[in-house]
């Protein structure tokens, strides 16, 4: 049995999804004041730029930078040996 005789998947390959069939979409109130403009972007952008600020205050660079100096000559060192094949 191919994926389009797979019962679930069947209706997917179809286009007839009901999960993405929306006959009725919902349209909020601000996107109404704004002419059905979508500013997600713009609200999206500027919070996750400051969660990724709150979130990565507690990095510690000093450490990261000698765990990736460690891993390059490490990798440097097992490089410059000989293939045994």
């Amino acid at each position: 049995m191919g994926l389009a005789g797979h019962p679930r998947l069947s209706h997917r390959l179809r286009g007839d999804d009901p999960v993405l069939r929306c006959r009725d979409p919902y349209e909020g109130a601000a996107a109404k004041a704004l002419g059905g403009a979508d500013i997600s972007f713009f609200i999206g952008l500027p919070v996750a730029g400051i969660l990724y600020y709150l979130f990565s205050r507690s990095l510690d660079v000093a450490a990261e930078t000698r765990v990736a100096e460690a891993e390059a000559a490490e990798l440097d060192s097992t490089a410059a040996e000989p293939n045994p094949l």
